[in-house]
């Protein structure tokens, strides 16, 4: 965990850290908003080939949270820090069945632009990566470690005005999926993996 964590604050190449800094630092006109979500994320599997034999590994849907901040840049643009967690359970296709491998945390840090779209929603483009986390490695595609993973994705929130800041949320992102462990059994090239997530989710603004 330690290790994931890391990570998470780490990427991607400091952007986090400018972006906390322009947060402390927002005139003091700005608003301030924080959206707390949860909700369930689902996504396409992570490795599907037959080289030799067939396999089929991915992430059944799970839990998802998430907590994003952001401070107006101006009348329409709000620019967002987010960090999204899902709790999955990693599962092997095979043989007529489903078998569960191990429970797997994925951890999205981000950073987005959001803007009024049409009518009570809203829309946001967010750049980041992916950091999966399994409880165990051993047999996985994990075995030799997680890499970060970069991707991007678009959101649209749904707020309707007598709901007292609850809306609700539909996220969609993308990335490229491998490992080293898969890269050493033959699998060179890359996964496209799409996930999407839908949360219930509260905003709060803090300002003029």
């Amino acid at each position: 965990m330690k290790t994931v964590l890391a990570k998470v604050f780490r990427i991607p190449g400091g952007i986090g850290a400018t972006v906390a800094l322009l947060l402390l630092v927002q005139p003091a006109h700005a608003q301030l908003m924080v959206e707390v979500g949860g909700g369930v994320t689902a996504s396409t599997r992570l490795v599907r080939d037959s080289i030799v034999t067939p396999i089929d590994v991915g992430v059944d849907p799970g839990f998802a949270a998430s907590f994003r901040v952001g401070t107006q840049l101006d009348s329409a643009n709000t620019l967002q820090l987010g960090l999204s967690l899902s709790r999955n359970t990693l599962t092997r296709d095979g043989g007529g069945g489903s078998t569960e491998i191990t429970s797997i945390n994925v951890w999205f840090p981000s950073v987005g632009l959001k803007r009024p779209f049409i009518g009570p929603t809203a829309i946001r483009g967010m750049i980041g990566a992916l950091i999966y986390d399994p409880e165990e490695t051993v047999g996985t595609p994990f075995r030799d470690g997680s890499p970060v993973l970069a991707a991007a994705g678009l959101g649209l929130t749904y707020t309707p005005g007598f709901t007292n800041g609850l809306s609700l949320d539909l996220a969609w992102d993308l990335h490229r999926f491998n490992t080293s462990a898969l890269r050493l059994e033959g699998f060179g090239g890359d996964q496209i993996v799409h996930r999407i997530t839908l949360l219930l989710q509260l905003g709060i603004k803090n300002g003029n």
